[in-house]
């Protein structure tokens, strides 16, 4: 049975359709220690003992702490210490916004005790060999949101214990508004979809620039401003996406041709318009990779992954892992 898509039964009653990047989870490592061999190698190449583990990353615990001291003071922010697992951060940073309006700069920092990997000294009596072994613990972390005149909307999270992996996250929605108002084309943005776009043609081309290269470029910009203890370490960061999502908007016309549109069930709406392995809501399909689908480092620039097709009717597949 051949599928009628909403884009083309209702066309004439759709106003504009936007296909853009959602959300966007970006993990930052540290190839030489991100593993407790390499970590133990690291140390015995700088002739630290092993069981000095701990005071060796207490030097840079420190940093990192002053470091986002320093950066809330500049901006005239206290760090809010968060004590309570149901507290929404995304509901402060909507109240801090409502007050500071939507100008680029350091929005809000939060700082919390959660779980991180670390490394434990071991000595093998049979082998007389003394190395780290993976552990599990937890430390103070840091999230940075701030607004970026490239990327919207976003937060860093700095754990301050090594080896210190980094997660970035940024809505591609957020970052079209950003473009948009600094272009000065009208838009609305409701909670994470456009209600209105005064130039969706322009709209679209803006979402389709975001390049790898340059995000890289971006990547690296907030690792040396939020977690600068990478350079005392001889090492760069290495990038990888853990998750992205890319959505489709449809936006309808007036209310009246919008009550003609939808039929009588919003689940009938929705269900011939989208790929069997996307979430959809209404008037918008998200197509969502769950797992890595990118990585690269300073050597290894793949191209970003390639969006689904526009009309929907086929699931994207994830790129294979480039380790």
């Amino acid at each position: 049975m051949d599928i009628t898509l909403l884009t083309e039964r209702y066309g004439s009653q759709i106003a504009g359709v936007l296909n853009c990047w959602d959300r966007v989870l970006i993990f930052g490592t540290l190839p030489k220690i991100c593993f407790a061999a390499g970590m133990t190698s690291y140390l015995n190449e700088r002739r630290v003992r092993i069981f000095d583990n701990p005071r060796f990353a207490e030097r840079y615990r420190n940093e990192l702490r002053e470091n986002a001291e320093r950066l809330a003071a500049e901006a005239g922010l206290e760090i809010e210490f968060i004590r309570k697992r149901n507290f929404r951060k995304e509901d402060r940073i909507k109240e801090v916004l409502t007050r500071r309006g939507e100008r680029a700069g350091l929005v809000h920092v939060f700082s919390a005790m959660e779980p991180c990997s670390t490394y434990k000294p071991w000595h093998d009596k049979a082998t007389g060999r003394t190395f780290l072994k993976p552990d599990d613990g937890k430390c103070l972390h840091c999230y940075f949101y701030f607004l970026d005149e490239e990327l919207g909307l976003s937060y860093v999270r700095v754990p301050t214990w090594l080896p210190c992996r980094l997660q970035i996250y940024f809505n591609g929605h957020n970052r079209l508004a950003m473009k948009l108002r600094q272009r000065k084309i009208g838009c609305t943005l409701m909670d994470n979809a456009f209600a209105s776009i005064s130039d969706w043609t322009k709209a679209q081309s803006i979402a389709d620039s975001l390049r790898i290269q340059k995000l890289h470029r971006k990547l690296d910009e907030l690792a040396t401003r939020f977690c600068p203890i990478y350079r005392s370490l001889g090492m760069s960061y290495h990038w990888s996406v853990d998750q992205c999502e890319y959505a489709t908007c449809r936006n309808r016309s007036p209310p009246s041709a919008a009550a003609r549109c939808a039929p009588s069930r919003a689940s009938a709406t929705i269900a011939p318009a989208a790929a069997s392995p996307a979430e959809s809501t209404a008037g918008r399909t998200r197509h969502t990779w769950r797992q890595t689908t990118a990585t690269y480092g300073p050597e290894s620039r793949p191209s970003w992954p390639a969006p689904p097709a526009a009309d929907g009717r086929t699931s994207p597949s994830a790129p294979a892992t480039n380790n």
